[in-house]
């Protein structure tokens, strides 16, 4: 099936999580500190994707009937309007609190943001998404076959970004891959499990999306040369990545303009917090879920809003937002020092803007 081919974007200014320095705001405390840097946020997140493109635009020379199918695949997620490119990101606000120049942060934001990628290529699969960012999903455009090989070559190339730093960065990475690729398979084992508990969500959240956080805060903090601020920025990323998977769980629940299939977790048996809050509330509920999810049939959208429906009648939703708060406040402390540096002030804000946004749809439920 041909697909068209997605074009490398201009990065605009980030309206929906991030910081306000990230748009024209003209904050001089913040201007400050990127002129003495020697670049801006749009400055090093256009470099970001400059490199994105080249990597993607590479000929790998394939030996196969279509030797250009995998980067063009490759290119539709990785290259789409739709990404937030959110690690890169918080790997540029770490490395504004400590100070770490452009050039040596770069290659490590994009090996962050095609690690990302990868994982979602190859979640799509296992998903049957047919949505991502807006926009078709790779496997419902070429195929899982195609999906799962591109997940393979973006991989591929985030490992080989990262050969030019000391050896603890690109091995870490593998390590990382290897726990997302375990939290994913327990997430697979865990489908269609009504009886879930919230600990082994949470063992499922920390691999499948803190651990990545974690790896940025490590990776960045490892070009300072100092083990304390490589502890407190991995915690500072996992507690982040905890926040944002508990924050997508509720925006899956609510969101039906999120760019992905709505009710997607219901519909597909996958774990979700609020969900596994809701039905160790309401043994009836998870009664009718345990039917629901044994059935062999595909559930519909008007069955998946109708267990909705439902879960918002408990107070399921309140409790994980309770939860989430705690995560939020977590990451602030978790700087230590570095709370009230450039840097360290914008990503409070980042998560302070991921809870008034989860918030936000909370109260338009």
């Amino acid at each position: 099936m041909s697909a068209p081919t997605s074009l490398t974007k201009k990065v605009a200014p980030f309206s929906h999580f991030a910081p306000v320095e990230f748009s024209h705001s003209g904050n001089t405390n913040s201007a400050l500190t990127e002129i003495s840097l020697g670049y801006s946020s749009e400055d090093f997140l256009q470099s970001v994707e400059d490199q994105l493109k080249k990597k993607l635009d590479h000929d790998f020379s394939i030996q196969i009937s279509d030797p250009t199918i995998l980067l063009k695949a490759a290119r539709h997620l990785c290259l789409s309007e739709g990404a937030k490119r959110i690690r890169p990101r918080f790997i540029y606000l770490l490395g504004q609190a400590i100070e770490i120049p452009k050039h040596e942060l770069t290659n490590i934001a994009v090996a962050a943001e095609l690690l990302h990628a990868a994982s979602l290529l190859h979640d799509d699969v296992v998903d049957e998404s047919n949505m991502r960012r807006g926009n078709p999903t790779v496997n419902s455009l070429w195929g899982n076959n195609v999906a799962v090989l591109t997940g393979d070559l973006v991989l591929s190339v985030a490992i080989i970004s990262l050969t030019q730093y000391p050896k603890e960065i690109y091995t870490s990475a593998v390590e990382t891959v290897a726990s997302m690729t375990r939290s994913a398979m327990l997430e697979v084992q865990a489908r269609g499990n009504p009886k879930l508990t919230s600990r082994e969500w949470f063992q499922i959240a920390e691999g499948k999306t803190a651990q990545l956080f974690s790896w940025c805060g490590k990776a960045t903090a490892s070009l300072s040369n100092d083990h304390r601020v490589k502890e407190c920025f991995s915690l500072c990323g996992h507690n982040l990545g905890i926040a944002f998977q508990m924050a997508d769980d509720v925006k899956d629940l609510l969101d039906a303009n999120s760019g992905k299939s709505p009710l997607l977790d219901i519909r597909n048996r996958n774990p979700n917090i609020v969900v596994i809050e809701a039905l160790s509330q309401d043994s009836s509920l998870q009664e009718e879920l345990i039917k629901l999810w044994s059935s062999s049939d595909t559930i519909s959208y008007d069955q998946a809003l109708l267990i909705k429906e439902k879960i918002l009648r408990t107070n399921a939703l309140d409790q994980v937002m309770k939860e989430l708060r705690t995560k939020i406040d977590a990451i602030a402390s978790s700087l230590g020092e570095y709370q009230n540096l450039p840097g360290g002030r914008e990503i409070i804000f980042l998560a302070e803007l991921l809870w008034k946004n989860t918030e936000n749809m909370r109260r338009k439920k």
